[in-house]
């Protein structure tokens, strides 16, 4: 009896605690920069500068809960971005970022959602570097499943600086709170709730370098440390501590074919939770591998394939999973 009541307990964490965790991060809750800033501006302000793409994708995730359970699934997304930027001065810049992205799943209709992401900075440009600082607000919401809907708050700042005139460095530094609205906290006990919503307190700090290796070769390496500590009570069940370290690379292959590729591995190393058989506590490695091709058809029209291998390997037997997606798509910019 004892035995059957370990494996439930099991699954029920499973199913709620690593899924929630998990499957929400497929979310671009934190859209990574999108690259390093143009050089020191002239010294009239420019007129300000507005562009906009629409990105239509569709595919086939083999394992969309992200679970040792596999369930496929077909997917379509609509992918809205609109870029604003106006310099104030010479040296001083107003950025506007916003994108809208929808995202329909076939028969895993509660994993369906739309998210709203806004960023609002300024920067400045000194002698040896460009110092910024801003807001970024993430807002996702799940049509099927309110329980995963949350408001992500980011306060950023960040130094860039260039070396050699083809290799960029970036320092940034984020504060955020995540707060799931419809999501009461863990209490003491696993089945006992708070009469406060989850709210998940995160602190990081990333470093990149990047450089032309050759005119049709960009390849970049990042590193982000992150602390996130949360309301829930439980084990402190979302308390942990993450590195990720990312290798990525553009290759221009023919005049308008290009490879995009990056390679990422994640440990995250929790503080208190433990495996669901046994008292060690939980430590996830995630690799994730995305390759593109992307072809332009003209200057205003792509075509995108993308294939992505995410592999998740844990202490604990129901942590650990393994997905394939292909993806195809057509972008077109304004």
């Amino acid at each position: 009896m004892k035995g059957v009541l370990v494996v439930l307990l099991s699954l029920f964490l499973t199913g709620i605690f690593f899924c929630e965790e998990v499957v929400f991060s497929q979310v671009k809750e934190e859209r990574e920069e999108e690259g390093f800033e143009e050089q020191r501006l002239p010294e009239e302000p420019l007129p300000y500068k507005l562009s906009s793409k629409v990105t239509l994708l569709s595919g086939y995730d083999s394992n969309v809960r992200l679970t040792t359970i596999r369930k496929g699934d077909f997917f379509e997304q609509f992918i809205y971005s609109l870029d604003f930027t106006k310099p104030i001065t010479s040296d001083l810049k107003l950025r506007f970022d916003y994108d809208f992205d929808v995202l329909n799943y076939h028969e895993v209709t509660d994993l369906s959602n739309l998210l709203n992401h806004l960023r609002l900075g300024v920067h400045n440009q000194f002698a040896l570097c460009t110092i910024g600082t801003g807001y970024d607000l993430g807002i996702a919401y799940y049509p099927r499943n309110k329980d995963g809907n949350f408001l992500f708050h980011k306060g950023f700042t960040y130094a860039d600086y260039t070396l050699f005139d083809s290799q960029y460095h970036r320092v940034q530094f984020e504060y955020g709170l995540k707060d799931y609205t419809h999501n009461n906290s863990l209490g003491d006990f696993i089945f006992a709730r708070q009469d406060k919503e989850r709210l998940d307190r995160r602190l990081s700090a990333g470093y990149s370098i990047g450089s032309f290796l050759a005119p049709q070769l960009f390849l970049q390496f990042r590193t982000k440390f992150s602390v996130n500590n949360s309301n829930a009570r439980f084990e402190d069940f979302y308390d942990y501590k993450s590195y990720k370290q990312t290798v990525s690379l553009t290759y221009k292959l023919l005049k308008d074919l290009y490879l995009l590729s990056d390679f990422s591995y994640t440990r995250k190393l929790y503080s208190a939770r433990t495996v669901t058989i046994g008292a060690d506590k939980q430590r996830d490695n995630l690799f994730v591998f995305n390759t593109d091709f992307l072809y332009r058809l003209d200057k205003n029209q792509s075509l995108l394939l993308r294939y992505t291998y995410r592999n998740n390997s844990s202490n604990d037997d129901l942590a650990e999973y393994s997905e394939n997606m292909i993806t195809c798509g057509w972008q077109y910019k304004f």
